[in-house]
């Protein structure tokens, strides 16, 4: 698909006074049923059933083996049939090809690491028996790769102190090792996630036991090789932190964590801070109502309710059972309206590709054009009149029958359409005053064939807000 770009961003479509910047805003939940407060637990999130599954974990010091899930509003402490024994630290990463969510390992309350593999479907608990596995270990971490459909696992924390650097992939009946070079440091208490704008998983930081430290690294692993992520701007170092990917705002996001060792009187200290990471880089991110320093918080992305949503953790005194949820005040949002009218192969589409956050990039999309042609993206402040008539404006007059204009015309860029389909973007400024203002966007196509005078056709139109997080 051909993608064209439109340098500036919305700054060129307008200049005018706007709401001001709003933070995004963490949202301190109140559930009928509030969640545990634990220790060193696992957890995922249950694509399938739309829940944020915790397993295991301490509580009162000692390592259980109680399940607790999270559908959005409540809690509840499901009595799951099957479970594997007490463990801390167990790794969880829900295997969405087959719809179930995968457990590995962790350590029991005698101090022996384990290596069992498990699999969960919100009833009960199936052990799985598998020959080639990977070894006893404690805080690995997992994330699923949707393009090939595999389930990662690296890392962890083992019974001789060196800590692992291996990486094993499992296919839903079977355990890989992938002996990669170069790879990552050995390390535990680091954290995954899959990254669709890289087409990745990424993974940051973790503690390193023979350093007795936590590491600043970002590294990625495309299935074929891990490479580390260039940023200008690197958060602290930090292990047992919340990491998701916000599929909202196309930005990996970060929150808490401890560092450690290193601080006068080597103290660990907790962190609240927030970092987003995206094509440029991680970047520092403040945000309203943000929960206090901790590490160890349960983060997943819900994908349900289009939330990040973040629970318990710890800071030296207490161990937290709140939940929140990470939403913009602001949000970015763009709907279609109106219709086409036809060209030589039917009539062309436009949809939203991504949405127009301030300092993103966005696309929208074209389909049903013409086989190669010339297009216009017409961009507009008013959806209701243009040149003193009401919106929509019948375009017979000037040769294109059938066919309605949805917009003003305030702005005109020439784009290309491929084999009947285009990408067309914008960038946004970071700007304070584009938030919250409103346009639309329409495609005007150059199609000889199609059956009117003027020889065009045009898409439906999309009403877009730019927002701010």
């Amino acid at each position: 698909m051909t993608r064209h770009r439109l340098a500036g961003g919305i700054a060129t479509l307008v200049a005018i006074a706007a709401p001001c910047s709003a933070q995004l805003q963490a949202t301190l939940e109140t559930p009928t049923t509030p969640g545990p407060a634990l220790l060193e637990f696992g957890y995922g999130y249950d694509t399938n059933r739309g829940v944020t599954v915790l397993f295991a974990g301490d509580r009162l010091g000692l390592f259980r083996n109680d399940v607790y899930e999270w559908d959005g509003a409540n809690w509840s402490n499901p009595n799951v049939a099957s479970r594997p024994g007490p463990r801390g630290r167990p790794t969880l990463g829900f295997d969405e090809a087959r719809n179930e969510m995968l457990v590995f390992g962790g350590v029991t309350n005698n101090g022996t690491f384990l290596s069992d593999t498990l699999t969960y479907d919100g009833a009960a608990f199936t052990q799985r028996t598998v020959g080639i596995r990977p070894g006893p270990r404690s805080g690995a971490a997992m994330a699923y790769d949707p393009n090939r459909q595999v389930v990662v696992l690296f890392g962890g924390f083992v019974s001789s102190g060196q800590d692992n650097d291996e990486t094993w992939e499992w296919n839903g009946n079977s355990w890989t090792s992938r002996p990669l070079t170069p790879r990552p440091p050995a390390r535990g208490a680091h954290r995954m996630t899959w990254d669709p704008t890289r087409d990745a998983i990424v993974m940051f930081g973790g503690f390193r036991t023979p350093l007795l430290d936590t590491v600043d690294d970002t590294w990625q692993y495309d299935g074929t090789a891990w490479t580390t992520i260039p940023s200008a701007t690197t958060p602290t170092k930090r292990c047992d932190q919340a990491l998701a990917f916000d599929a909202v705002r196309g930005k990996l996001v970060m929150y808490g964590g401890l560092t450690a060792f290193q601080q006068p009187g080597n103290i660990p200290v907790t962190l609240g801070d927030f970092w987003v990471l995206d094509s440029n880089g991680w970047q520092s991110k403040s945000v309203a109502g943000l929960p206090s320093s901790r590490s160890y918080p349960a983060g997943v992305w819900d994908a349900t309710n289009e939330q990040f949503v973040v629970h318990g953790g710890f800071s030296s005194a207490t161990t937290f059972s709140d939940t929140y949820t990470f939403e913009s005040a602001s949000p970015a949002d763009m709907q279609a309206y109106g219709a086409g009218c036809p060209g030589s192969n039917g009539v062309p589409a436009l949809a939203p590709g991504s949405l127009p956050w301030t300092g993103s990039y966005y696309d929208v999309n074209l389909t049903n054009g013409p086989g190669g042609a010339v297009a216009f993206m017409v961009l507009g402040l008013s959806d209701t009149i243009w040149n003193g008539q009401p919106i929509p404006v019948d375009l017979t007059s000037v040769g294109l029958a059938g066919c309605q204009a949805w917009l003003s015309s305030d702005v005109t860029a020439l784009f290309v359409v491929v084999n009947g389909e285009a990408s067309w973007g914008l960038n946004v400024c970071t700007c304070p005053w584009a938030v919250g203002i409103d346009y639309s966007l329409q495609a005007v196509i150059l199609d000889p064939a199609a059956p009117n005078q003027l020889g065009g056709s045009m898409t439906n139109a999309l009403r877009a807000t730019i927002g701010d997080w």
